[in-house]
């Protein structure tokens, strides 16, 4: 069974929105969200965050991030696990 994907992932959404009178603009972005949740992971790890530049993980966490956002943006639809 397909599922079908309607709806793009701009990295620059909110991850949370919250209404407000003047805007959606609150809170960290998609990206933002998604590059700590990377990092986290990343820094999980001892020997690699030992081993590891703090700029090259931090490169690292964003470009992973991206690379999410875009793939959710490619995907039109799903394979559903049987």
């Amino acid at each position: 069974m397909k599922i079908k994907i309607n709806s793009m992932t701009n990295k620059e959404d909110n991850a949370f929105p919250v209404r407000t009178d003047v805007s959606f603009r609150a809170g960290l972005t998609k990206r933002e969200y998604l590059s700590a949740l990377m990092m986290q992971a990343l820094v999980s790890d001892p020997a690699y965050f030992m081993e590891t530049d703090d700029s090259d993980i931090a490169f690292s966490a964003v470009s992973s991030a991206d690379a999410l956002i875009h793939e959710l943006n490619m995907a039109d639809s799903l394979e559903k696990p049987k």
